[in-house]
């Protein structure tokens, strides 16, 4: 779990997010279950000593899983929110190209009077 995090941490991936399933109650419950596969499995390792998982070790497992799970959402809520910027951030090359396409035309003479124009305004 913690390198899922780490992964998503230092994804540079917009896209990455669409590894993820959305969190529903199947979701939740099939964690749910695993991690009472886990406890379970547990105790049958640890039969032959006469010990069990008691109800508060049951209980901090599934805090544990409740916390990751958590972080997890917030590092994909957090990729999905910064997609855009990251994209951006990827092409501003291109974006300045062109909206300095769009503020520009063909024609040089006029692109020069417009500068010195501009120029005046601003001085």
């Amino acid at each position: 779990m913690e390198d899922l995090v780490q992964e998503l941490i230092i994804a540079d991936d917009p896209n990455i997010t669409q590894k993820f399933c959305a969190m529903d109650f199947k979701t939740i419950q099939r964690i749910v279950v695993s991690v009472e596969g886990i406890v379970a499995k547990l105790n049958e390792d640890m039969e032959p000593f006469s010990f069990k998982v008691s109800e508060h070790g049951s209980y901090c497992l599934h805090q544990i899983a409740q916390t990751y799970i958590i972080r997890i959402m917030q590092e994909v809520i957090r990729l999905t929110e910064h997609a855009p910027l990251l994209t951006f951030i990827k092409t501003k090359d291109i974006q300045r190209d062109l909206f300095i396409a769009k503020l520009t035309s063909n024609d040089k003479e006029m692109d020069i009077k417009l500068a010195e124009r501009t120029g005046r305004h601003l001085a």
